[in-house]
């Protein structure tokens, strides 16, 4: 069953790390493309808007950060070797211990996603500019 039709849905909160300064307006945009693009049953899941935090206090991203590393490094591995070897360590062993499951996706999906908030930057910035015009316009006469 998928996780938005169970009875019981858990909400889902978007913390990214304070260390990425310079990049929360990019993850802003992008948080509004997609709300524009995910079906209301799933945007009922989030709490409230994507908030940053030190990750030297928020545990969550301290997990998030140390399974981003070994997996972009058993990546790494995997594809140096030509897939003949993995990322050797306890902490990763263990880490791929945990149940989940992963989205992945293909280049299509991105390319698609990447028109279609194109489109919606597009739509917005003609929204914006005519509004602009039409503000001129009044303030001259």
């Amino acid at each position: 069953m998928s996780a938005f039709k169970k009875p019981s849905r858990q909400s889902i909160e978007l913390i990214f790390d304070e260390g990425v300064i310079g990049r929360e307006r990019h993850i802003q945009n992008a948080y509004e493309g997609l709300m524009g693009f995910i079906p209301s049953e799933m945007t009922g899941l989030l709490v409230g808007r994507p908030r940053f935090e030190d990750d030297r206090k928020v545990l969550p991203l301290q997990m998030a950060d140390l399974l981003a590393w070994h997996s972009r490094r058993d990546y790494y591995e995997q594809t140096a070797s030509m897939g003949t070897r993995r990322w050797d360590a306890k902490v990763w062993d263990e880490l791929r211990k945990i149940q989940g499951k992963a989205l992945f996706l293909r280049t299509p999906e991105l390319i698609e996603f990447k028109r279609r908030l194109g489109e919606k930057r597009a739509a917005y910035i003609m929204q914006k500019t005519s509004v602009n015009v039409a503000n001129r316009i009044r303030t001259r006469a």
